[in-house]
């Protein structure tokens, strides 16, 4: 509470020294700042002080480095203590970074299909008779509008978790495939079939839709990329299983049976399926992937809506 009261004196103690970049407990059994819960582990653990470190962002404590100084040495020295506070200020560089590339990462497709629609809608205005294309004009500006919100959001809030609601699985699944959709014609892949198979409405879920839309973004670049040169065929699909709701993106091209025994064991590598995993994680999902002789198939599943549902989840995200 010490780091992050701004009206605590900050001092070289006796017992204890506060300054903005560290607090120093240099007795636990004695100083002020140690609670009931850190004396006992020092006692039990023979630990002779303790270097607090925040990792801030902003001017807001996200997370506290603790290291304990324990049997013998009794200490820490003002080198070790300069060193430590310098380490966790890269790991905050670090994370800023890779929040930074989590965000440019998905930039991408979106920032693709605006283009490929804000064309269409120029398009449109070159006809004599604008009321003829009224309708067609208001929707892609209404998907122009959309999806240019989104990525000021995604700049802004890049963070999965929060802001969690009731949507329609199936909605969203057609609605970010209509956007990779329009971003493979606006990259010119014109041998990718796009084939839209029995999509079951009312698939309601508790989650964020921000955190499902990014996860369904990466889910269709990574199956737009595995399609070989030749071309192929991403297929999708949506239904009740087991008290879930279940969506499938198929896609033409195989991956090697190593890559998904990795997969199934959650030993994931790549930016995408990292912001995957993570969304699933927070909707206590799961997500499998099956291969045919030409095709791979990833199938994910998430609990649908109940308010018991609703509660564990804002509970497990405060």
């Amino acid at each position: 509470d010490v780091l992050l009261n701004e009206a605590e004196p900050r001092g070289d103690y006796e017992y204890e020294r506060i300054t903005n970049s560290y607090v120093l407990i240099k007795d636990p059994l004695k100083s002020r700042l140690s609670n009931d819960e850190l004396k006992r582990y020092a006692i039990k653990n023979n630990v002779n002080s303790v270097l607090l470190i925040p990792l801030r962002a902003k001017d807001v404590v996200n997370y506290f480095l603790i290291f304990y100084a324990k049997d013998r040495r009794q200490e820490f020295t003002e080198h070790e203590i300069e060193l430590l506070t310098f380490f966790g200020k890269e790991i905050m560089k670090a994370l800023k970074i890779e929040k930074l590339d989590d965000v440019l990462h998905d930039f991408k497709n979106p920032s693709i299909a605006i283009a490929g629609f804000a064309k269409r809608a120029l398009k449109l205005l070159e006809n004599k008779n604008l009321e003829d294309v009224r309708n067609k004009l208001a929707e892609y500006l209404d998907i122009i509008a959309k999806e240019t919100i989104r990525l000021q959001e995604l700049a802004i809030y890049p963070h999965i978790e929060g802001r969690e609601k009731v949507v329609d699985l199936t909605e969203v699944l057609k609605n970010r495939f209509r956007i990779n959709e329009e971003a493979i014609k606006e990259m010119k892949k014109r041998n990718i079939k796009l084939v839209q198979e029995e999509l079951q409405p009312g698939l309601f879920v508790y989650c964020s839709p921000f955190g499902c839309e990014r996860a369904l973004d990466n889910l269709f670049d990574n199956a737009t990329k595995a399609i070989p040169e030749e071309g192929g065929e991403i297929s999708i699909k949506s239904y009740r299983d087991d008290g879930m709701a279940c969506f499938e993106i198929k896609n033409t091209g195989v991956i090697p049976e190593e890559n998904i025994d990795q997969i199934r064991r959650g030993e994931v590598k790549g930016r995408g399926l990292n912001i995957i995993y993570r969304f699933i994680q927070s909707v206590h999902g799961k997500i499998d992937v099956f291969t045919s002789s030409d095709s791979t198939t990833f199938k994910v599943w998430v609990p649908l809506y109940n308010r018991t549902n609703e509660v564990a989840l804002t509970d497990n995200n405060l």
